[in-house]
């Protein structure tokens, strides 16, 4: 636990398929250390805690994610087509997807200060998935544009009657981390704008 006037950065790691994630606390200064292996340790650690968010925090949370994000298309059919048949969907829906974008997007919505670090392709699917990033209060600008490559995609088949999904994953250009600068670069990233 820091004193009331030391600034506090949480980084969250995900990986694609993977519903756990890696929490680390930074404190200016030092090195980052691994609070929890695994997110449901964190939830359930804290969720007997939480009384909801009727005040602002009394200082400024910065959240740090570097993971997926895409779009995610889902269409809903009254059952699982069989191999050559062809049906119609009953819904179709597009939605912003990605375990990091996802969670970056709730927390943004608990009253946190969001940042992704992510790549995505440098097309019109990129456009809209940064505008809607940006309208859920997630810092985008260290968003990284691949030109040339799509930016990532799912189509989910809901299957209402057996009550499944299928996903088909469409990936784009990999973020390497020889992108993201060294350690001094991360750094900087978690102190800007913490207060």
């Amino acid at each position: 636990r820091h004193s009331s006037n030391s600034k506090q950065t949480f980084i969250m790691h995900t990986s694609i398929g993977s519903r756990s994630g890696h929490y680390y606390h930074h404190a200016p200064g030092s090195r980052s250390s691994l609070l929890r292996s695994s997110a449901v340790n964190v939830v359930a650690m804290t969720s007997s805690q939480f009384k909801g968010c009727d005040a602002p925090l009394p200082k400024q949370v910065k959240v740090l994610g570097m993971g997926s994000c895409g779009v995610d298309y889902l269409a809903s059919v009254a059952a699982y087509p069989k191999p050559d048949d062809k049906l119609r969907t009953e819904t179709l829906e597009a939605q912003g997807g990605g375990n990091c974008a996802n969670a970056l997007t709730a927390a943004s919505r608990l009253g946190l200060s969001p940042v992704i670090v992510t790549k995505i392709g440098g097309d019109g699917l990129g456009d809209g998935i940064i505008t809607e990033l940006q309208e859920d209060g997630v810092d985008t600008s260290h968003i990284m544009r691949a030109a040339g490559h799509p930016s990532p995609f799912t189509y989910i088949i809901v299957d209402r009657s057996g009550g499944t999904r299928t996903c088909i994953h469409t990936p784009g250009a990999a973020l390497v981390p020889e992108e993201m600068g060294g350690p001094a670069d991360l750094d900087r990233l978690l102190e800007d704008g913490v207060d």
